[in-house]
């Protein structure tokens, strides 16, 4: 306000001297005038702001010493509009209009006789630097005249007041310690994320990480260790933060990781492997002030709108499933779950599973799988839904480890078997014959007569045993290996194959796992996380794929979602890959019609094609939860 006020009294000292000077020319008094422009000229000199002074034309009638540290390199004439600004300057206001003489502040004075305020602009400079200048241009005009014989026009440099606002906005939003974002920062993002999930029927998952046992860190060796241990932590887990995903500070110890735009039926998975990430990442020793730490950390997992409708109730419950992973042994993590501590709502759950299999409400899905050398539909896998009455779909992480705990795993197992193979008969009967795979629960694993009862079951239905893979997790089959492994052998030596599914979530050792009569690798959709624009994460892919070719086991990668990881994996020599890239899980009469339009695409190319032919997809897919 001062600088405008002062700007108006100069304009008027300007227009009252030229007229002043023209009446003291006609008079022929030109010391006086001398005397009255020195004086004018000393208070132009003094301004603390650069001060240009156009004539109606535009030129440049006077400018004071200043405007040259404005912007140095840039001339008046250049500062006005009258002459282009070089390109290196970068000109442009906050608006994203680009400097030229149409938007030029002084030019749009002259033109319209109207006052221009605080027009701000930015123009870039030979260091590299921004300057930011505020501009405020007022017109020439006598009085009964409409149109300006002038324009003052004063600049001011305001880079540093703009980038103090900016610091006083990041530090509202920012952790101090950490420079993460803070609650506040986080509150915004999740209320853009559940809009966005809602708008897209996506879900947003919430990990709430505490670190275990910090207070021990900050009381034995004080609170400036403290601090750099959980700047390292910070930037540890930015490291394994995507892009479109949020990591704040709660306070403290704590931590938030938000996973947003995560696919409705695969969100408690990516969650989980996600967790898993966190904690293998974490664990890795770290120095500081000469101190070696392996930090545990505990994470309660939420997910919306699974376990949530708005973000404080999804925070609220991540909370909950963090002190619920505390109680169950911390160094892991833990989903919200209520019924798992509601008695009542467990056996509840365990009557509904029991009615569940009586009535035959579990629906199976077929996940396609793709060769990756060609694009060809090679088969798919077998993965259970729960359709309950009262629950709706519930996803299998919710009832698959109460059924392990009741034992009812066991007939949801053989129901699971009996329908995969009633599937592939019908499939048969329409000359469509694809390769099936399907789950084999820890606890069937201990049946003595498993293998025998799979393969009595799919000569039941006049099938053959090599038409079928059946998959068991990394943990059961390394580490209860002595007493699968007969059963392994069995299902293999009567033409079935083998698969360890999501290899490398278990920490399997490798040299039991080169004992076991094993013929596929599944490689577990956590590691492709980051693929291919992480080196790290690229190269333990890469690691896997070349132990599963020295073992001479075929490769399946697991949870294929972009186009770059599909092309990095091919590079790499993987076989096969599913996930939702390439297809999701999809009900019988989905999967039939992806058959029917395979075969059909088979038939019409020649054996002998060019390049390799893409995925088919169906239309209009209908999503389905994964197990």
């Amino acid at each position: 306000r001062e600088l405008i006020a002062a700007m108006r009294t100069l304009a008027s000292q300007l227009a009252a001297y030229c007229d002043h000077w023209r009446a003291r020319e006609r008079l022929g008094s030109r010391e006086e005038n001398s005397k009255e422009l020195s004086a004018l000229e000393e208070g132009f000199a003094s301004l603390p702001d650069g001060v240009i002074v156009q004539d109606a034309q535009g030129n440049v009638a006077a400018c004071n010493p200043k405007i040259a540290q404005i912007v140095p390199g840039l001339s008046a004439n250049q500062l006005t509009g009258q002459y282009p600004i070089p390109a290196e300057f970068e000109p442009c206001f906050e608006d994203g209009a680009r400097w030229s003489a149409e938007t030029a502040p002084p030019l749009r004075t002259l033109r319209s006789g109207e006052a221009v305020r605080e027009a701000v602009v930015c123009f870039r400079l030979s260091d590299g630097e921004n300057a930011v200048v505020a501009i405020n241009c007022q017109p020439l005009q006598r009085e009964g005249e409409e149109r300006p014989y002038g324009v003052v026009s004063s600049f001011t440099d305001i880079t540093e007041r703009r980038n103090s606002e900016a610091r006083i906005a990041h530090l509202a939003y920012h952790d101090e310690l950490t420079d993460l974002p803070n609650r506040a920062l986080m509150n915004k993002h999740l209320d853009l994320a559940l809009a966005r999930a809602r708008r897209g029927g996506l879900s947003v998952a919430l990990l709430y990480l505490d670190i275990d046992d910090f207070k021990l860190v900050n009381d034995s060796l004080g609170h400036d260790v403290g601090d750099q241990l959980l700047r390292q932590t910070a930037a540890r887990l930015d490291e394994i933060t995507r892009a479109t995903d949020l990591l704040a500070r709660q306070a403290g110890d704590e931590f938030m990781l938000v996973l947003t735009d995560l696919p409705t039926e695969d969100s408690v998975d990516v969650a989980g492997k996600v967790a898993q990430q966190v904690r293998r990442k974490l664990e890795a020793a770290v120095t500081v002030a000469d101190a070696e730490f392996q930090l545990g950390v505990s994470i309660g997992v939420s997910i919306y709108p699974r376990d949530a409708e708005d973000p404080e109730q999804l925070l609220e419950h991540g909370e909950t499933a963090m002190y619920q992973a505390k109680d169950a042994g911390r160094g892991g993590h833990a989903f919200f779950t209520p019924g798992d501590f509601d008695p009542l709502e467990r056996l509840s759950m365990t009557s509904q599973l029991r009615t569940a299999l009586e009535r035959e409400e579990f629906e199976l899905y077929y996940q396609p799988l793709f060769d990756l050398s060609d694009g060809r539909l090679s088969g798919a896998e077998a993965l259970i839904r729960w359709k309950s009455p009262s629950r709706g779909l519930v996803p299998p992480l919710d009832f698959i480890p109460l059924a392990e705990d009741t034992g009812l795993i066991e007939p949801i197992g053989d129901w699971v078997i009996e329908a995969v193979c009633r599937q592939a008969a019908e499939w048969r009967r329409a000359d469509l014959d694809p390769h099936l795979s399907f789950n084999v629960s820890p606890r069937q694993l201990r049946k003595e007569n498993l293998a025998h009862a799979i393969c009595d079951r799919i000569g039941a239905h006049g099938l053959d045993t090599t038409q079928f893979t059946v998959e068991i997790t990394e943990t059961a089959a390394t580490h209860e290996s002595s007493g699968v492994s007969p059963i392994l052998s069995e299902l293999t030596q009567a033409g079935l194959r083998v698969a360890i599914d999501d290899f490398g979530a278990g920490y399997s050792s490798l040299g039991r796992l080169r004992e076991l009569p094993v013929q596929t690798l599944k490689i577990d959709r956590a590691f492709l996380y980051q693929v291919p624009e992480r080196k790290e994460a690229a190269s333990i892919v890469r690691a896997i794929l070349h132990l599963a070719a020295g073992l001479e086991m075929r490769t399946v990668a697991e949870g294929i979602e972009t186009e770059e990881q599909l092309e990095f994996l091919k590079a790499e020599g993987c076989s096969h890959g599913q996930g939702f890239h390439l297809g999701r899980p999809l009900p019988a009469r989905e999967m039939t019609a992806l058959l029917h339009a395979q075969r059909s695409l088979s038939e019409s190319r020649p054996e002998a094609s060019e390049s390799p032919a893409p995925p088919v997809q169906p239309a209009d897919p209908v999503p389905a939860r994964q197990a």
